[in-house]
């Protein structure tokens, strides 16, 4: 057979065209990402990999009916709302990592929300305020504007790429693959439709060493992020809505790492802009114990089913893992504990 440089051609488009449209039909029966409902081969798809934020907004209408509670966080509230001890009439969609905690992205979302119905059965939000949130170099709030303006259109292009042939998404097939040919199917983290985060319990095994974590972050905090955070606050006031402030559930190694002057600025800067609020970095034998942290950045299940009690169950009396922030007389002698606890060093 004699090629020629058109024919050479022709046949390297046909095999390029081909492996597109192979691991599309892949991609497409293994739905990994839950973009495509399809769970035809329940042995090889029946559980996830993940869930889809864009299908998830595609959808928001329906699923704020019956939504009267919402979760604007981190990676270390993501996991809010899937505790078996949350009261049954709570009935919450979590933002975390759609929205995160930035002050600004957050109250864009709750303004586009609200221009839209989509707070008309909302009684109360819950927010963490994160200090690496705090930040004025965020990403850019357009792009997830875009995806709240024009939910169907980023869905459908969502539902493309994740057809491609690329690393990402052949990796989380295989792993979705595998997950469900094990016999106890189990998947280490997945989302599910009301955007709550499941990751498989674990209990810290070590906690870091400092000289391993010192520097990672540079916990800056913007005036203009305390500025929309206020804004925040007078939005639920507006709205009548019950907006409950809480600081990050800090480990006694990551508040080391952040040391007394940032957390003081942190703490400072949240009471002027919100006034009352939960403190969860409190330094006492939960935040000092390996048992309720994942690794030392993130709270595991055992923390986040204490905070859950207190922020929506409202049970207080939680082995006092926290303090309302309620005066400057209570933030400040919080601050004179913080300073003068022999655990804590700079």
């Amino acid at each position: 057979m004699i090629f020629n440089k058109k024919s050479t051609i022709t046949i390297i488009i046909s095999i390029i065209f081909s492996f597109f449209i192979l691991n599309a039909i892949f991609l497409y029966i293994i739905d990994p990402y839950n973009e495509f409902d399809s769970k035809s081969i329940k042995f090889i798809n029946e559980i996830k990999g993940t869930n889809s934020q864009t299908k998830w907004m595609a959808n928001i209408d329906s699923l704020m009916n019956d939504t009267n509670t919402l979760v604007f966080g981190t990676s270390r509230t993501e996991a809010i709302g899937g505790q078996s001890n949350i009261d049954k009439k709570i009935k919450i969609i979590n933002l975390s990592q759609l929205a995160r905690s930035n002050p600004k992205d957050v109250f864009n979302v709750l303004n586009y929300m609200d221009k839209n119905g989509f707070l008309r059965n909302i009684k109360s939000i819950v927010y963490e305020v994160d200090i690496l949130e705090m930040s004025k170099s965020m990403r850019s709030e357009k792009v997830l504007m875009l995806r709240f303006k024009y939910p169907k259109l980023t869905y459908y292009l969502s539902r493309i790429n994740k057809l491609l042939p690329r690393k990402e998404n052949i990796n989380i097939a295989i792993k979705t693959i595998k997950t469900n040919m094990e016999q106890n199917k189990q998947i280490n983290k997945y989302v599910d439709e009301r955007m709550i985060f499941y990751r498989k319990h674990n209990v810290m095994k070590d906690p870091p060493r400092k000289e391993d974590i010192k520097n990672l972050f540079t916990y800056d905090i913007s005036e203009e992020q305390m500025k929309f955070l206020k804004r925040i606050k007078e939005f639920g006031i507006k709205k009548n809505i019950n907006i409950k402030f809480f600081t990050s559930p800090f480990s006694i190694w990551e508040v080391n790492n952040i040391g007394y002057e940032k957390l003081e600025k942190y703490h400072k800067s949240i009471f002027q802009s919100v006034g009352s609020y939960y403190n969860f970095s409190i330094i006492n034998s939960i935040t000092t114990d390996k048992f309720y942290f994942h690794d030392w950045m993130h709270p595991n299940k055992n923390f986040h089913e204490m905070m859950v009690d207190v922020l929506l169950n409202d049970i207080t009396d939680t082995r006092e893992i926290y303090k309302i922030i309620n005066n400057k007389f209570g933030l400040h002698k919080y601050l004179e504990e913080l300073k003068n606890d022999n655990l804590l060093y700079n």
